[in-house]
């Protein structure tokens, strides 16, 4: 009975931590960077606009900061060079994605798009994507100044100026975005098909606004990719 009292005497209390947490805020020096506030790092330096934040921090703290969005360290990288530096010249030290807590939901973490490992099959169908890549970006003809993939980003962005006339005329205002979305999705097409889809097309409407529904589910996330990681943390509640 002794050793229990002891314990619990040395536990501390909800309150405590909270009152500690207050203190360490209110006490903490303003424009210090580092860990930031206790449990949600620097997610309120960041604001509602995080790209102006970060580009105002990276002005004061330089084109490389540590950054914490709640428990899990960031790096930023700011400035043309720096960034070349990175994904070009030492690529291979940059490869993959971060471990997010929410990719484990789709397809248990395994998928090229949202997996965040580094193996030999990521490795290969990279490789295979860059060399696609640079088969469009190659002349259509030796005599030829253009590539394919320009030709039909140039072709698409026609359509599309045309699309977008023809709306102010009938409509006088207009949402683009969906225009601009399936402009997009033509050049991937035509260069993966073979063939561009009309803009009323509603297999590929329905396919896009799919998209943009993952899309915005995925950003609800991110609040638990960057916050505090309990799981796994605390005594299993399951049966």
């Amino acid at each position: 009975m002794t050793s229990v009292l002891a314990r619990s005497q040395s536990l501390v209390s909800v309150p405590e931590i909270l009152i500690s947490t207050a203190v360490f805020c209110l006490l903490r020096v303003k424009g210090s960077k580092g860990e930031g506030y206790p449990l949600i790092g620097n997610i309120l330096d960041l604001g509602k606009n995080p790209h102006l934040a970060l580009t105002g921090l990276s002005q004061k703290y330089g084109d490389v900061m540590l950054i914490h969005l709640g428990a899990r360290p960031v790096v930023v990288l700011s400035g043309l060079e720096t960034i070349k530096q990175a994904l070009v010249k030492q690529g291979g030290d940059f490869v993959g994605r971060p471990d997010l807590y929410s990719f484990q939901f789709i397809n248990e973490g395994q998928t090229f798009t949202f997996g965040w490992n580094s193996e030999e099959s990521w490795r290969v169908r990279r490789r295979l994507a860059q060399s696609a890549l640079k088969t469009f970006a190659g002349s259509t003809s030796p005599n030829s100044s253009t590539c394919l993939l320009e030709d039909h980003i140039s072709k698409e962005a026609e359509y599309l100026v045309t699309k977008f006339r023809d709306q102010m005329k009938e409509k006088e205002s207009f949402e683009p975005f969906q225009y601009v979305v399936i402009s997009v999705v033509n050049v991937i097409c035509a260069m993966c098909f073979g063939r561009r889809y009309d803009h009323e097309d509603q297999e590929l409407l329905k396919i896009c606004v799919c998209v943009q529904g993952c899309s915005q589910e995925k950003a609800a996330t991110a609040a638990g990719d960057s916050g505090v990681r309990l799981q796994g943390n605390g005594p299993s509640f399951k049966r």
